[in-house]
């Protein structure tokens, strides 16, 4: 009977080290990692797939402290929009133990920024903004600093403003980047994920409109690749050549998640 015991004992024992579990202590599962996948929509960049090394437990997974699956295999897939994924042990239906955390990011949020046309006459009004790989957004002279340039307002051919990509600037180029918007019939802060990274949805020129939602792809060649970026914008207001703008960047490449809040 003692043989038999100590059998069970040490079975026991190496299934709760398995898991994580010791001394009480239930831990996540271990070299958890991410990639940004097909969302529900079939197209790139909407979700992201979690992997795991195996485990014996269920594992949860939870956005923003909202359960969103529970699986039993060493993989997840989250199409909901969030900052942070959370990933623990599921036992008997509920959470247990410790959790693993990994910050996907909100978007950037720049609350308010003006840019001009450049049709304005006013050489120190900047016409075009660029973010940097913080999220951050400034706006930039064509004549000065080009090279910093993710769009400029420019004029269609119905003399309206719009957003333009640096590609379109006549006589030259800003630069080679194909960077695209997509005006949305939804409000800014309801807007979450954006389009799939398509000509259908996007295009190098918008017109830009007071009060608009628009969505962002920035981008090298027009072509839908895991290093490219996306944002979105609110026209705050417009006063001749002058657009007021509210923008957030998300920072992690190939994601369309724009969620702000």
């Amino acid at each position: 009977m003692k043989k038999i015991l100590t059998a069970i004992f040490v079975c026991i024992t190496c299934s709760l080290l398995s898991m994580g579990c010791i001394d009480g202590d239930i831990f996540p599962p271990d070299n958890i990692k991410y990639q940004i996948v097909n969302g529900l929509d079939g197209h790139l960049g909407g979700g992201v797939k979690l992997t795991w090394a195996p485990y014996d437990a269920d594992v949860g997974i939870s956005i923003d402290g909202v359960q969103v699956a529970v699986v039993t295999t060493n993989e997840a897939y989250v199409y909901t929009p969030g900052n942070e994924i959370e990933v623990y042990a599921v036992i008997d239906g509920e959470q247990a133990g410790y959790s693993a955390y990994i910050d996907i990011s909100l978007a950037i949020e720049t609350p308010y920024l003006d840019v001009w046309s450049i049709n304005d006459p006013d050489p120190n009004h900047p016409s075009g903004f660029g973010f940097d790989t913080t999220g951050s957004v400034t706006s930039y002279s064509l004549f000065r600093d080009s090279v910093k340039i993710d769009f400029y307002v420019g004029i269609n051919t119905d003399s309206a403003l719009c957003f333009k990509s640096p590609h379109l600037h006549i006589p030259s180029p800003i630069s080679s980047e194909h960077n695209s918007t997509c005006q949305e019939s939804t409000f800014y802060d309801s807007l979450e994920t954006v389009p799939a990274a398509t000509s259908q949805y996007f295009e190098y020129e918008s017109e830009i409109e007071n009060n608009g939602t628009y969505s962002f792809w920035l981008d090298d060649d027009g072509e839908y690749d895991t290093t490219g970026h996306f944002g979105k914008m609110l026209v705050v207001g417009i006063e001749c050549d002058k657009v007021a703008l509210k923008l957030a960047y998300q920072t992690v490449p190939g994601l369309r998640w724009v969620k702000t809040d």
